[in-house]
């Protein structure tokens, strides 16, 4: 006898890992759920008004001080977090000397209130890009 549940669960398993795909993810011929990491997930649930305000919470100064001064402290802080906090190879990246780069990470800190070598503060701020990152990502045409 066909176990009708588990049919149902393979259903759904499918339909969600084809939701999170998006024109961004590795070209396959198929995808597993497997496949649905941190950011397809958030990207799924981009319009998660819980998800947007931790988003906001987190990263709106840093945004504000970008805009009010022409910065580029997101930027630096998507390298650092890129580089798995690693700053020598998040400025040699970034295309700056090692001191300059520096000095923006004390400001990022000082703007957020935080301690970038902490890793789960760099892990709260880093899924915070990823869902601001998510968000800038139009919703494909129906």
């Amino acid at each position: 006898m066909t176990d009708l549940g588990g049919i149902a669960r393979s259903w759904q398993e499918a339909e969600q890992t084809a939701e999170a795909i998006t024109p961004a993810s590795p070209e396959r011929w198929f995808y597993v759920p497997a496949d649905v990491r941190l950011p397809e997930l958030l990207g799924v649930l981009r319009e998660d008004t819980r998800l947007q305000r931790y988003a906001e919470r987190q990263l709106t100064r840093l945004i504000e001080h970008d805009d009010r001064n022409g910065g580029d402290l997101l930027p630096a802080l998507r390298a650092y977090l890129a580089a798995a906090g690693n700053k020598s190879v998040a400025a040699k990246r970034a295309g700056m000397s090692r001191q300059a780069y520096y000095q923006r990470l004390h400001t990022i800190e000082r703007l957020l209130g935080c301690d970038l070598e902490s890793g789960l503060q760099r892990t709260s701020l880093h899924v915070a890009v990823l869902v601001l990152d998510a968000g800038e990502v139009s919703a494909p045409d129906a």
